[in-house]
């Protein structure tokens, strides 16, 4: 934080934005809620005259996932951004604020029978800009990819407080290198996202679930990489497991056509009997399937876990990694990954703070051994972390800290986690 208390920075704020409109927050920085993407700029433009660090602010769902962004003397929220500004049906693509909150949105875009088929699991406030701004995604990854998959444009405030579009608002539009991308996953250490346009998905009106339990990791794995080699409309998977060296349960999720979802969830579930399931698959349907399903991948995030871990690592490699982990002494770690994808959460529920950098550390050395990373995923907030948030260290560690003297050469903003203690 810098000099100059937040009185000072309420006077000088006060030129561009209404008294309602500030507030002071623990620690000292000071809360601001502009009206629109105009004067959210004149409000960045100000904290950069006067050298003052902002830390953007959606939901404010995330501020445990990082390793700590410091103590800003500005947040800038975009509760008042909060509106689907266009949606063209036929086109599938519309224009959002990036305030608006994640459920509204989909809200919205379901009753004209679309969504945006990201699905991580998220409270009730997370917002669009940071579900993007994390790049967080959720089981449906399988089919539908990340977020960057389905953004067409942005519309950014830079740190000079300059709007600065990327992108284009339709498929096809762009050329070039499209900096939107770029912006997906920076955690709003290159500028406030204010504005996106999106690329939509239908919404498949029938859904089956599966669950086979017990269930190890290799026979999972096996099952999933037959299933995607089928045409099968394979939506998600989900194991998810106690303990890394327990049996745990395999959810598949298909959706479809009503009239073809029901035939294939039985086709799936013979299948899987053929192909040696230990046990007769359990299914669902509809809002249940989804319920499950979404509950499932909800376990990683409640009850508010005391740290969770992400691993990246190649598809192939979930199985044989996971038996690795299971003989690390990385204590009572509980596991949801999705197999197809690469992505393992670990969830501690109650942990040692002086171990914690410990199990990172491990974890990050035995995926990196198989070519992948290990991130401080969640935490408290309030427990210092002195170390690196990823291990190993991106090889490209040196191509971000130029990017981000590039973007924000005034350091207006905060380093994202994945460049914090490094």
């Amino acid at each position: 934080m810098t000099a100059g208390g937040g009185e000072a920075r309420r006077r000088v704020l006060g030129q561009v934005v209404a008294g309602d409109q500030m507030r002071p927050m623990p620690g000292g920085a000071l809360l601001v809620e502009p009206r629109d993407v105009e004067q959210m700029g004149r409000v960045v433009a100000l904290a950069h005259e006067h050298g003052w660090t902002v830390l953007p602010r959606g939901g404010g769902t995330s501020s445990g996932r990082a390793a700590g962004a410091g103590r800003p003397d500005i947040v800038v929220s975009t509760a008042r951004l909060d509106r689907l500004l266009f949606h063209d049906p036929a086109r599938m693509v519309a224009t959002a604020e990036c305030g608006i909150p994640v459920r509204e949105l989909q809200r919205q875009l379901r009753a004209r029978k679309q969504f945006l088929p990201l699905d991580p699991p998220l409270p009730p406030a997370a917002t669009l800009g940071g579900l993007l701004a994390t790049n967080a995604f959720g089981p449906r990854r399988i089919r539908y990819g990340t977020a960057r998959d389905w953004v067409l444009g942005t519309e950014l405030v830079r740190f000079d407080g300059e709007r600065l579009p990327a992108g284009a608002p339709a498929a096809g539009n762009a050329s070039g290198y499209d900096l939107s991308q770029l912006y997906v996953g920076a955690w709003g250490s290159l500028g406030i996202l204010a504005r996106v346009h999106l690329k939509l998905a239908p919404w498949p009106p029938a859904a089956g679930l599966l669950c086979v339990s017990p269930l190890e990791r290799e026979p999972a794995a096996a099952l999933v990489a037959r299933l995607l080699g089928r045409p099968l409309p394979l939506t998600a998977a989900l194991f998810r497991s106690r303990a890394l060296d327990a049996p745990g349960e395999l959810l598949l999720l298909f959706e479809g056509l009503p009239e073809l979802i029901e035939r294939q969830v039985d086709a799936a579930a013979a299948w899987l009997r053929q192909e040696g399931a230990p046990h007769p698959p359990r299914s669902s349907a509809g809002s249940s399937a989804r319920r499950e399903i979404g509950e499932a991948i909800a376990g990683i995030a409640e009850p508010p876990p005391a740290l969770r871990l992400r691993l990246n690592y190649a598809p192939g490699d979930y199985a044989p990694l996971i038996a690795e982990l299971a003989t690390a002494d990385l204590g009572a770690a509980a596991e949801v990954s999705l197999p197809g994808s690469g992505v393992t959460w670990l969830v501690w529920r109650s942990v040692d703070g002086a171990r914690e950098e410990e199990l990172l550390r491990r974890a990050g050395e035995i995926v990196a051994v198989r070519e992948g990373w290990a991130m401080v995923d969640r935490r408290p907030p309030e427990r210092p972390w002195r170390g690196p948030a990823v291990v190993p260290a991106p090889e490209s560690l040196e191509l971000m800290r130029r990017l981000r003297r590039a973007l924000d050469p005034a350091g207006t903003f905060p380093d994202p986690p994945f460049l914090e203690g490094t």
